[in-house]
């Protein structure tokens, strides 16, 4: 069973009539509004499952799918109305790496054994190789400093000049990329 067909099955467990739609799982909530997974807001590894569900308003919620058992969490936002845009939703070293954007931060999660560690930032500019991701929050890269986490622990590593940074491959660039840039390298 491919992951779209299971997330079906799991939404329709809970009376719910999901269709594949404009490449999107697609349903309507109790409240009349539409719900969709789009496919890049789904992870999968082996038997393990994870998708971010939203209503494009105000309704996110990362479901993880693991040894036979669901965890819901809401993402943390400041107003869930402004959105919350996933950059990445990644299995890495039995760890679900969740990336997303809300309307004043960038929010870096590592979910493991139902428990969510996360880090945040204020800015856009972001970048990852392998299991580092670089970013610079507002103003950062005015001061030449750049600062890196190391997945999936999430520690936050000394920060680097924007020359060491290139060198590394990690200059972090803004969202506006449409490379599917979070994606290991």
């Amino acid at each position: 069973m491919n992951p779209a067909e299971r997330i079906i099955k799991v939404l329709e467990q809970e009376n719910l009539r999901p269709e594949i739609k404009d490449g999107a799982i697609k349903w309507q909530n109790i409240h009349g509004d539409q719900c969709r997974i789009f496919e890049q807001d789904i992870a999968v590894n082996e038997e393990k499952l994870a998708w971010l569900e939203s209503d494009g308003w105000a309704y996110h919620l990362l479901r993880i799918m693991e040894n036979g058992e669901v965890f819901n969490w809401t993402p943390e936002t400041y107003n869930p109305v402004f959105g919350c845009f996933c950059l990445l939703l990644e299995w890495y070293n039995g760890h679900l790496i969740f990336i997303y954007q809300e309307k004043h931060k960038i929010y870096i999660c590592s979910i493991h054994n139902q428990q969510v560690k996360h880090f945040s930032f204020s800015g856009e500019d972001i970048e990852r190789k392998g299991n580092l991701i670089s970013f610079a929050a507002h103003g950062d890269l005015l001061r030449n400093k750049v600062s890196i986490i190391q997945i999936p622990e999430l520690v936050q590593l000394d920060p680097v000049s924007q020359t060491a940074a290139k060198q590394m491959g990690l200059l972090p660039q803004g969202l506006n990329r449409p490379d599917g840039f979070l994606k290991a390298k």
